[in-house]
């Protein structure tokens, strides 16, 4: 600690100066709502960004790479090494920027059609009875055998179901909304979404793919349930309002539409009669 009278660097623990016995001021160290959120999103999508390593390895590492970013300590590293400060906002773009990339990478993985030729069955051949009344009489010639048809490839058929389980709502912004999504097909489908909120008249209020959605894929004959977050999608006046979301492969073919309704009562309590 650099004693601001003399100058002179003393031991951080040290309450005055060794040299003229000026009174340190100690650093104290500010703790604010930014850095908490920082460390929790920073967290909480290098832990997505490991689980999706089998999905994509470098979709991944961008998640990862994101969460990373925003994280106070490598910040100061970023200062202290390289004599670069990276502005608030210039990490949060980075950080969409990196994060989108990333859940865009994992959940492009591709579907291979699957074809499944019959066996084709052999058959036993049999020779006709023959009955020899006479030593002379010649055996009968076997019949030929009719042509075998040829076999016909069998197609995988594609489908699911979606189901709409909970609408939240909080402070008047719609929040992960939790959906169940049922294979009924012959393969495994690899989930996209597309979602729809409109108000009492029919109007768009928002629409958008959600930034996490999870189940990103169902194999045959389950069922997976997991949560669609779509950022900045609010409300600015009370009222009921349709929830519509599509369900869609990774060729962007719809599977399912489902739609729900849901209320927004939070502006009523700023109304005052006068």
């Amino acid at each position: 600690m650099k004693c601001s009278k003399c100058g002179k660097k003393n031991k951080p623990d040290d309450d005055f100066c060794a040299k003229c016995g000026h009174r340190l001021k100690k650093e104290v160290k500010k703790i604010t709502v930014r850095s908490i959120l920082a460390w929790i999103f920073g967290i909480l999508f290098i832990l997505v960004g490991a689980t999706s390593f089998s999905d994509s390895f470098f979709g991944g590492f961008l998640i990862v790479l994101g969460g990373l970013i925003i994280l106070p300590p490598v910040g100061d590293m970023i200062r202290n090494k390289f004599h670069i400060e990276l502005s608030g906002w210039l990490k949060f773009i980075a950080f969409l920027i990196l994060v989108g990339i990333g859940i865009s990478l994992t959940q492009s993985a591709e579907k291979k059609t699957i074809e499944i030729q019959p066996t084709e069955r052999v058959q036993e051949e049999t020779l006709p009875e023959t009955t020899q009344s006479k030593a002379t009489e010649p055996e009968p010639e076997p019949e030929p055998e009719p042509p075998k048809p040829k076999p016909t490839p069998v197609k995988k058929v594609k489908s699911a179901t979606l189901t709409i389980d909970r609408v939240q709502i909080q402070v008047a912004n719609l929040y992960p909304t939790r959906v169940t999504v049922t294979n009924t097909g012959d393969v495994t489908i690899y989930t996209k979404f597309d979602i729809y909120v409109y108000d009492d008249n029919g109007k768009e209020v928002c629409a958008g793919s959600p930034m996490l959605s999870d189940p990103s894929s169902v194999s045959v004959g389950e069922k997976e349930t997991g949560e669609l977050l779509m950022m900045g999608c609010s409300f600015d006046k009370d009222g009921t309002y349709t929830l519509k979301i599509d369900l869609l492969d990774t060729d962007y073919n719809k599977l399912d539409t489902k739609t729900k309704d849901f209320t927004i009562d939070y502006w009523k309590q700023f109304e005052f009669n006068i």
